[in-house]
């Protein structure tokens, strides 16, 4: 009997050890740098920002906006549905982007 209730006390205490590391996984980091690729979904008025893959992107005052071949563009060659590269930084209020990549043959996943 009594070593019944050693082997459950220690299976409860797994568990709940269990629970404690997973939700530490769980969360999400509020700012880091990524690059992504996806679509133009919306341009807003204010160009202040596109949305791409239902996420805010801003433009920083320094973000470069280029095509494959590294050519410089302006904000009037971005349009709804083109296929984009975004690299920046994740902010709690959304993607802060250094680079935007205009790409012409949407990349592919395997």
């Amino acid at each position: 009997m009594q070593l019944k209730k050693v082997l459950v006390f220690q299976f409860v205490l797994l568990v709940m050890a269990l629970f404690l590391v997973s939700s530490g996984f769980s969360q999400e980091k509020k700012e880091g740098t990524l690059s992504f690729f996806g679509s133009i979904d919306s341009i807003p008025e204010s160009r202040r920002f596109i949305v791409v893959n239902e996420q805010r992107v801003f433009l920083t005052s320094n973000a470069k906006i280029v095509d494959e071949n590294n050519n410089l563009l302006k904000m009037d060659h971005l349009k709804r549905g083109l296929s984009v590269k975004v690299t920046g930084i994740r902010k709690a209020e959304g993607i802060y982007a250094d680079r935007i990549t205009v790409i012409r043959t949407p990349k592919r996943k395997p």
